[in-house]
């Protein structure tokens, strides 16, 4: 644990990536389980280990998450001395596995945006290029930086229960990101059981018959990939498709990206309204704790830097504010759900998506604000697909190639053996400096 700590604290001034750190804890918490094995017997130690195996793994987690009796910010100025009175379901559920936290890392304002920039901490870098974007919102947690991360599908991990998330039964899931593919499947051990995720069923339920790569269409908003980019995403499919003996085809789903902010906002705006819920309550998300937050009065604040808020955020919450047309709403409604059936009726239990993890390679600061491509990655949140980002190589710059696999809904376990899959043909992670491999 000492290692882990005095690593964290050598690279965290060169990184700006921890919004709290609990080093001295840890050490502390390490020291007390050194001292429970060491006066336990070879057959209790195993039964320790058995019911927590996460003994003494240190983790870290986005400043999003409630750790009992210290700050929970989500990068907002209005939340900066907000102090957690509880500890979320998710942190629980590991540290009574036994794991350890290290750290909680930065996001961005509100969680919000793509790349870690708040009020609090300002700016968090690339460890592969700190003139470069570390990613978002989980930025800190390295998002951009060539590791697995995982989204499953609502409810196969326990809710992400976030304070004042009106739509937290639509699309709000938690998700590991891991160094390595075995970490991911530990993590899937610990949380994907019991009911709740009864949906998700075995790998071998699912055989797969293609692999579907996205025809890059333009759309508004979202960015173009890389050549680089789709050069490798193509190039990955074509591996997996000789290792699994299925063909390579490709797929549509420019109509889910080109009006994708108008189905998100108007279904973020229509489940509370049907749910009853006050609208203070989505103007309390949006605005952290602000009363009477107004975007648009916050650009000439910005202008002559007496804004609290990053020029990001700002244009996020406007967006997010924007109001429709009973008869508009109803129609993004109806979208959605009208691409949900498609889509699962598409991939059914047989093929898998394989695109760009983003558009680009890790960009420069602040690059993500002329195209956001949120869009990219937010029509799987929407259509409530599980995903995995996979690692494959570096480029002739050192910065991390990542892919990311879509599968049919339920199909957590399937992702789990492609992402092994990759890993044994690719080699998962490398550490920055390391020179181009894939």
């Amino acid at each position: 644990m000492l290692a882990y700590v005095s690593r964290l604290r050598e690279v965290n001034p060169i990184l700006n990536a921890v919004a709290e750190d609990y080093g001295e804890k840890a050490l502390n918490r390490a020291q007390e389980i050194d001292v429970i094995l060491q006066k336990s017997s070879e057959d209790e130690r195993q039964e320790i280990y058995k019911k927590q195996p996460l003994l003494g793994i240190p983790f870290t987690c986005k400043d999003l998450y409630d750790i009992e009796g210290t700050k929970t910010t989500w990068g907002t100025w209005n939340r900066r001395d907000n102090v957690s009175n509880h500890t979320h379901v998710v942190i629980q559920t590991m540290i009574d596995a036994g794991a350890i936290p290290l750290a909680k890392t930065t996001v961005p304002e509100g969680c919000v945006f793509i790349e870690s920039v708040n009020p609090i901490q300002g700016t968090t870098n690339n460890p592969y290029d700190t003139r470069r974007n570390a990613g978002g919102s989980s930025g800190g947690e390295a998002a951009l930086n060539g590791v697995y991360g995982f989204k499953p599908s609502v409810g196969a991990f326990p809710k992400a229960d976030l304070v004042g998330n009106p739509v937290e039964p639509l699309w709000n899931c938690f998700g590991p990101l891991c160094r390595y593919a075995e970490d991911v499947e530990l993590m899937l051990k610990l949380f994907c059981t019991g009911e709740r995720s009864s949906h998700v069923k075995s790998a071998e339920h699912f055989v797969i018959k293609d692999f579907l790569v996205p025809i890059d269409i333009p759309t508004p908003w979202i960015a173009k990939n890389t050549a680089e980019n789709q050069k490798i995403a193509g190039e990955v499919a074509k591996v997996l498709s000789a290792e699994y003996d299925v063909p390579v085809g490709t797929i549509d789903v420019s109509p889910m990206k080109s009006d994708y902010i108008d189905v998100y906002i108007a279904n973020y705006d229509a489940y509370p309204t049907k749910q009853n819920l006050p609208e203070a309550l989505k103007s309390r998300m949006l605005a952290a704790g602000k009363k009477n937050f107004h975007a648009i009065t916050e650009i000439p604040k910005w202008l002559l830097g007496k804004s609290k808020h990053y020029l990001a955020a700002i244009l996020l919450f406007h967006f997010f504010k924007r109001k429709y047309t009973d008869t508009e709403r109803d129609l993004y409604v109806l979208k959605l759900e009208k691409q949900i059936v498609h889509f699962r009726k598409l991939l059914s239990n047989n093929k898998f998506i394989i695109q760009p993890s983003w558009p680009n390679l890790a960009g420069f600061h602040h690059a993500e604000l002329s195209t956001p491509s949120l869009g990219h990655t937010a029509i799987y949140n929407l259509l409530d697909l599980p995903a995995i980002a996979c690692p494959v190589g570096l480029n002739d710059g050192g910065l991390p190639l990542s892919v990311t696999v879509i599968g049919p809904y339920g199909s957590e376990w399937k992702l789990l053996e492609i992402a092994k899959k990759l890993e044994e043909l690719y080699s998962g992670w490398k550490e920055p400096g390391s020179k181009k491999h894939h």
